[in-house]
């Protein structure tokens, strides 16, 4: 049984407007974000914590993530822009509950310039007071550019600052103790950075003697090498090493790292490959990295086919092998998805797709930043736009963009397992790239070369071509004496002549998919869509009767899709009997009777609730279902005027015959559990009910009757089936006699003598 994982529909929390100085630069657009979002849970008494919104521009603003309501906001003026996300603490005492603002400055008209990057504004908002309440900001200055802040409950009335060179430094929230540990990477910039509880890092062992404290991540990427650097921060002690790992990547052209407690971590690249590795503490004094998954190669979305697109995608680590992206999908129409992976296992457990908001420009021209951060239950989403290019007079200013929050609520396990992955292997092939069709396949140059022209000859439109080819290869086989069922049409060879004959839009050989079939190679699955889609869409009804006798694993619903084409022609033919043009066009289609294909379906084997289902949502109109009914009806009136239910009980009946009694009830059973409501509404129904009733009591009084020699004959019918048996093994019936005969006087003269075969006779003297 699955694990409750989903992704419901997301809604907006906040929406601001682009400020003009965030466009100010080429690049800033880029990199930075107009909006900026995360949360607190702490014990701020909301079941899910805080938000905390910074709009560059404008301010920092609170938002209870439970109700929506927001708690406090703080304005800092059009000029005011913000180096990273502002994060607040929450701190609770007894009589008072208040939280702690940390924002990182990037300008501000107050500001000196020397300061720029490296200032961070501290002030403490009452949450007890709705009114507000905040007090004056401190403003402290760091020795280092700040990248990104953080806060955690671990450390108390402190927050943790990173530069993008890799400094870390501890913050008192007062400003009078600063302690910063400097980058051992020269001139490595960090790329992403992460901020776990040291009691959360399962992944770290003995590395780490204290259980306190906090565990920052940092990730650089430098000569197409990536390394993660482990630092632990308490209060008692300037930030020290853990570790530092290396892994080799295949390009510098990063989009996002995702990383979770468990030390699962994933790294996406521009051309969509997705690679994920598990950090573990190899010794009591390193850390090791290794593979956790094999490869993805994600596909149909923005960032895989425009270099400016960059920016449109997020990751964000749900714990364990669970990850959240963000993206926009590929192509004229645009929509945001959102897609809850279990990278360990390359499935997809759950998916959801929301339009674009109306407030954000769809221009080409204008690209989408998305960010993901995690809060408790949900995941906040902003959604930041910024000029992708600046070519244009005709392009809007950044102050006419929007940016907006949305909250996604979602469910997913604390733990990552294979039941839970189990039957959802399929249901991520939209977003991954298909494997080349020659990957690990070897075909040999013989096939190889036949599907080369076939495909050539298919591209031409020469249908005569393409029926030459493959058969002048089947006549070849034969002729050489090689096996033409089994090796020579494998699964890989039959699914590749199927892909070039049954492409969309194009001729299609009617011939060689027939020929296929007769032999017994072609499966459903083989067809992207199934089978009879591709067929329906061909009009190939004669390869569509051939499917039904020869094809194992089709499906109940693509059944009874064709089924009811065939009785909706059949029901045109009716209707327009009198019209010789109508008919005409009917012919040229070369669809099959109702009582030759409704034959074949009765005889298909399918699973009876599975079909209930497909004929309740096919057969809607009660005239289409009294077609089938009448031609079951008098199919049941034929047998019951020959009174020899066993007469039809053949393994290939004639297709315009009835078909086996038993196969005939059963899908009448179905057909009747599937539509009787509708029937009930329907009048002209009860006369055919009515006629089908009478035709099955009739065959039910006559198997009665038979039912009475059942055991006068079933002596004789025994004697039968042993002679007939004994025949088999070449046993004649003197011989059979001659032994019965023999054993039988054997026993007589063992009771005779009262010695039994294992009988123990003792005489004492």
């Amino acid at each position: 049984m699955f694990a409750n994982t989903s992704i419901s529909e997301p809604f907006v929390l906040a929406s601001y407007g682009n400020s003009s100085a965030t466009g100010s630069s080429k690049d800033s657009g880029r990199n930075k974000s107009a909006v900026y979002a995360t949360s607190h849970a702490g014990s701020s008494g909301s079941s899910d914590g805080l938000g905390t919104v910074t709009a560059q521009g404008d301010g920092v603003h609170i938002i209870d993530l439970s109700n929506l309501n927001p708690v406090t906001s703080q304005t800092l003026g059009p000029s005011t822009l913000f180096s990273c996300p502002a994060v607040t603490q929450v701190v609770s005492e007894e009589s008072k509950k208040s939280c702690t603002i940390y924002a990182a400055i990037q300008a501000s008209s107050d500001l000196p310039q020397e300061s720029s990057g490296r200032c961070i504004w501290i002030w403490e908002e009452d949450l007890m007071n709705s009114s507000g309440g905040s007090r004056k900001k401190q403003e402290i200055t760091l020795p280092h550019a700040v990248a990104q802040l953080y806060v955690s409950d671990e450390l108390c009335e402190r927050a943790i600052a990173t530069s993008p060179e890799g400094d870390v430094s501890i913050i008192q929230r007062d400003g009078s103790s600063i302690k910063t540990r400097e980058s051992t990477l020269d001139g490595a910039k960090v790329f992403k950075s992460f901020c776990y509880s040291r009691r959360a890092c399962s992944f770290l062992g003995s590395q780490i003697s204290s259980s306190t404290g906090v565990v920052v991540i940092l990730v650089y990427v430098q000569n197409s090498k990536l390394q993660v650097s482990v630092i632990h921060c308490d209060d008692k002690q300037i930030p020290n090493d853990v570790g530092t790992i290396d892994i080799a990547i295949e390009s510098d052209k990063l989009l996002d790292v995702s990383l979770s407690d468990s030390g699962f971590m994933t790294i996406l690249f521009q051309n969509g490959s997705w690679y994920s590795y598990r950090l573990d503490a190899a010794d009591a004094a390193s850390i090791s990295a290794a593979p956790g998954a094999e490869k993805l190669h994600l596909t149909s979305l923005s960032f895989a086919t425009s270099p400016n697109a960059s920016g449109e995608t997020s990751l964000l680590s749900l714990g364990s092998s669970h990850v959240l992206l963000a993206g926009i999908t590929a192509g004229s129409t645009r929509e945001i998805v959102l897609l809850l992976w279990d990278v360990q296992y390359s499935v997809l457990l759950a998916s959801h797709s929301l339009p674009i908001p109306s407030t954000i420009s769809q221009s080409k021209d204008v690209a989408i930043r998305l960010q993901l951060s995690l809060a408790k239950s949900h995941a906040l989403l902003v959604l930041s736009p910024y000029l992708a290019s600046t070519t244009r007079k005709s392009l809007p200013g950044p102050s006419a963009l929007r940016s907006s929050v949305l909250a996604v609520p979602f469910t997913v396990p604390a733990v990552s397992t294979i039941a839970n992955a189990m039957g959802r292997g399929a249901s991520g092939d939209r977003w991954l790239k298909k494997q080349s069709s020659d990957d690990g396949i070897q075909l040999g140059e013989a096939r190889s070369q036949v599907l080369e022209s076939m495909r050539y000859a298919v591209e031409k439109g020469q249908l005569k071509a393409v029926n030459d080819v493959f058969f002048e290869w089947v006549n070849k086989q034969k002729a050489s004496g090689e096996s033409i069922d089994n090796e020579a049409l494998s699964y890989q060879f039959v699914q590749k002549v199927l892909s070039v004959v049954l492409q969309p839009s194009k001729l299609h050989s009617s011939e060689v998919v027939q020929y296929l079939l007769q032999s017994g190679s072609i499966s459903s699955n083989m067809v992207e869509g199934g089978l009879f889609a591709a067929l329906r869409s061909k009009a190939d009804w004669p390869a569509i009767e051939l499917a039904l006798q020869k094809v194992v694993d089709l499906s109940e619903a693509e059944t009874i899709v064709c089924l009811k084409d065939v009785v909706m022609h059949h029901r045109r033919q009716l209707q327009s009997s009198q019209d010789s043009e109508g008919m005409q066009v009917d012919s040229i289609q070369v669809i099959p009777s109702l009582p030759a294909f409704l034959s074949l379906c009765v005889q298909y084997p399918m699973t009876p609730s599975t079909l209930r289902i497909a004929i309740r949502e096919q057969f809607t109109d009660e005239d289409t279902i009294c077609c089938v009914l009448e031609t079951i009806q008098l199919w049941l009136a034929q047998l019951s005027q020959n009174h020899d239910p066993f007469k039809n009980f053949s393994p290939q009946p004639e297709l315009l015959g009835p078909p086996p009694l038993d196969k005939l009830l059963l899908f009448l059973q179905c057909m009747i559990d599937a539509t009787f409501v509708n029937l009930l509404q329907h009048r002209p129904a009860y006369r055919i009910l009515q006629d089908i009733m009478s035709d099955i009591e009739a065959e039910v009084a006559f198997v009665d009757q038979l039912g009475t020699l059942r055991g006068p004959l079933e002596v004789f019918a025994k004697a039968e089936a042993k002679a007939a048996k004994e025949a088999k093994d070449g046993k004649g019936k003197t011989t059979s006699q001659t032994d019965w005969m023999q054993k039988r006087k054997r026993a007589h003269e063992q009771v005779g003598i009262a010695v039994g075969l294992y009988r123990l006779e003792e005489l004492v003297i």
